[in-house]
């Protein structure tokens, strides 16, 4: 199969004398995802909206579940990279193994505080599912109550004789 693709107008072209300029904006490839207008569930009806609660706890859970992985503390994650450093690419006597033990730290350093990041979002977003989900649960059982409060109260009315 031969690839009749062609890739020029989606290659990234980097500046060879300026590396500053290497960044996603600096070679002008966008990051943000634009959604077509016509892309269904962008505008729900919100009298077909329903919340599974029990889905959005265990939602929470993976979440927590994924945080413990990242966060493990154990020799594999980010943040036991960015404390050991990088390993010694040769005696300090030779410039190209310092650099590359610099760079190396640098990208353990950049790699271990995007994971802290990652992992405070992800924090956040389970807690915030978690509060929705309490709060959906609440409303539902408010709900639940007027609706048998309703029926017990109809129930009792006295039925009149004409």
């Amino acid at each position: 199969m031969s690839d009749t693709y062609n890739y020029d107008a989606h290659r990234a072209h980097l500046s060879g004398s300026d590396s500053s300029q290497n960044s996603a904006q600096g070679i002008n490839y966008h990051l943000d995802v634009e959604l077509q207008k016509d892309w269904p569930g962008l505008n729900p009806d919100p009298r077909k909206q329903k919340f599974d609660v029990e889905k959005m706890r265990q939602a929470a859970r993976k979440i927590d579940e994924l945080i413990s992985v990242l966060d493990g503390g154990g020799s594999g994650t980010a943040q036991s990279v960015q404390k050991s450093g990088a390993p010694s690419f040769g005696p300090d006597t030779w410039a190209a193994a310092t650099y590359l033990k610099t760079a190396a730290d640098q990208m353990a350093g950049a790699v271990g505080k995007y994971t802290t990041d990652l992992i405070a979002n992800l924090r956040a977003a389970a807690q915030a599912i978690r509060s929705a989900a309490d709060a959906y649960d609440k409303t539902e059982g408010a709900n639940e109550q007027s609706g048998r409060n309703q029926q017990n109260s109809a129930s009792q009315q006295p039925t009149s004789i004409s």
